[in-house]
C-alpha cells in the first residue's frame, strides 16, 4: 500500500490472511503508518522515502483501519479475509 501525495494507494486493499503488505513511502517527507485495529495493531514509526519499504504481516481476519500520525487526513483500509476469492477493483471500479 503506497503512500503518495499524502494519500494511501489504494484506499481499500483486500488480502488473504497471512499476507505481508509493503508500505513504501513515495513522498519526499516522513510518514508513519499505524493501526489500532484489534488483532492487527501495529506502528511502523516515522520513515522517509529512502530505504526499503516497511512491511506488516496480517494474521487476523477483519477490517484494519490505517492512519498516518503526521498527516491526519490520511486514512485507508485493509480487508483481511481467510479465502483467496476476492478481487481488487481498478481505478474506475471495474475488476482487473
Amino acid at each position: 500500500m503506497t503512500q503518495k501525495d499524502k494519500t494511501f494507494i489504494p484506499h481499500v486493499l483486500a488480502i488473504q490472511q497471512g499476507t505481508t503488505v509493503e508500505f513504501p513511502n513515495e513522498d519526499p517527507f516522513f510518514h508513519n503508518v499505524f493501526s489500532f485495529s484489534r488483532g492487527n495493531d501495529f506502528d511502523l514509526g516515522r520513515y522517509k522515502q529512502e530505504g526499503p519499504a516497511k512491511t506488516v504481516v496480517f494474521g487476523n481476519l477483519g477490517v484494519v483501519d490505517l492512519y498516518c500520525d503526521i498527516h491526519r487526513t490520511m486514512r485507508a483500509y485493509i480487508v483481511v479475509v481467510e479465502h483467496p476469492f476476492f478481487t481488487q477493483p481498478d481505478a474506475e471500479g471495474g475488476s482487473s
